[in-house]
């Protein structure tokens, strides 16, 4: 697949940062929360954009808890992911994954308790985790299997994506039509569908549905402001 634009042109000045909030369900249940924020920015007069997540995640079971926080940082631009980096605390272990692309490889520096470095070249994969359905839709077509490169796990995927039919969905603030993918993911054994709105900072996901060996996920968007 040849790369297509994910950002529309910059504006002059910064624009007020989008901020979502999502509920996280598990089975059914209720188990933690998303916080979003995306900005567009100008760098060395390169349009690019910024995405920040909080993920806070509690569920207990009879046999075991479980318990996530995580924050992840992104910057995009129109050939794909710049820079990433997540901080996480999973069940009381801490874990870093720090990236950037310089000159066609990206680097990730992984910290789980033992410091490791990932090399990956441009040409060894289409798209990220955290560009590859935003290219996918970009690029108009109606399936498509991508190399995608998995910034949290640091490895390389095949996902096919399919183009479902438009929805309206009934969001916050008012209804809004939305593109709707179904995606495989090999490696991971994961699949589901994904509805993303467009938005001036590129396509938002709104709404996901995810299924793997014993666990149904969700994400469901439950607010949607500009920031001052």
């Amino acid at each position: 697949m040849s790369p297509a634009p994910l950002l529309k042109s910059a504006p002059a000045a910064p624009a007020a940062p989008l901020q979502l909030q999502y509920q996280l369900l598990s089975n059914g249940a209720v188990v933690g929360s998303i916080e979003a924020s995306r900005s567009r920015f100008d760098e060395d007069g390169e349009a690019l954009l910024a995405l920040h997540y909080r993920v806070r995640i509690r569920s207990g079971g009879i046999w075991s808890d479980y318990s996530l926080d995580a924050d992840e940082e992104i910057v995009i631009g129109a050939g794909g992911v710049r820079r990433y980096a997540n901080a996480a605390h999973e069940d009381g272990d801490k874990s870093s994954v720090l990236g950037g692309l310089e000159h066609g490889v990206m680097t990730l520096r992984v910290d789980d308790g033992k410091v490791r470095l990932s090399t990956f070249r441009q040409a060894e994969y289409d798209a990220t985790s955290e560009d590859a359905p935003g290219l996918f839709l970009a690029s108009g077509r109606e399936a498509a299997v991508l190399r995608v490169l998995d910034l949290e796990h640091v490895d390389i995927d095949e996902v096919a994506y399919r183009r479902l039919p438009d929805e309206t969905l009934a969001l916050p603030g008012r209804p809004r039509l939305a593109r709707v993918l179904s995606f495989a993911s090999t490696r991971r054994k994961l699949a589901g569908q994904q509805w993303y709105v467009e938005d001036a900072s590129g396509d938002v996901l709104v709404r996901e549905h995810s299924e793997e060996p014993g666990e149904r996920n969700e994400v469901l968007l439950i607010n949607w402001t500009m920031g001052k």
